[in-house]
């Protein structure tokens, strides 16, 4: 994906381009969240997102390693092992201030990719080694 934002840029057309890639990547997200959501209800298993359960994601343990402003996106060192999932809402984390609210939309073995959906504070974004920790519904 980040070397399709390169070529795009290239060409000229990278706002318009990089703002369908964000929101292709979200609805992306959306879906299979959804359809991991069916999933489990099928094969009678809740999934961490339904829960809500924070430690579904190692407490602390999250953080970022990669940041692509240009696209939106940052890398978290945590993967399907640690129980990342696609659709899984997280807060960045600057020490306790909250910077950016991101959506999880690739999930490897051991890292995840999400989308930055909202920054919280106009005074920073998001760099590797911030938190990244399971969004609230107050959050």
């Amino acid at each position: 994906m980040i070397a399709a934002g390169f070529l795009l840029r290239a060409d000229g057309a990278g706002d318009e381009a990089e703002r369908r890639i964000r929101t292709l990547a979200a609805s992306l997200a959306a879906a299979r969240c959804e359809a991991d959501a069916w999933r489990a209800r099928v094969e009678g298993k809740a999934l961490a997102a339904d829960r809500r359960v924070a430690g579904a994601v190692p407490p602390g343990g999250v953080r970022i390693c990669d940041v692509n402003r240009a696209l939106g996106m940052v890398v978290a060192d945590a993967g399907a092992r640690q129980g990342m999932q696609a659709g899984l809402v997280l807060m960045v984390m600057r020490g306790d201030r909250p910077l950016a609210r991101v959506r999880v939309v690739d999930v490897r073995r051991r890292v995840a990719g999400a989308v930055v959906e909202k920054r919280e504070s106009g005074d920073g974004y998001p760099e590797p080694g911030d938190r990244l920790v399971v969004a609230t519904d107050g959050e």
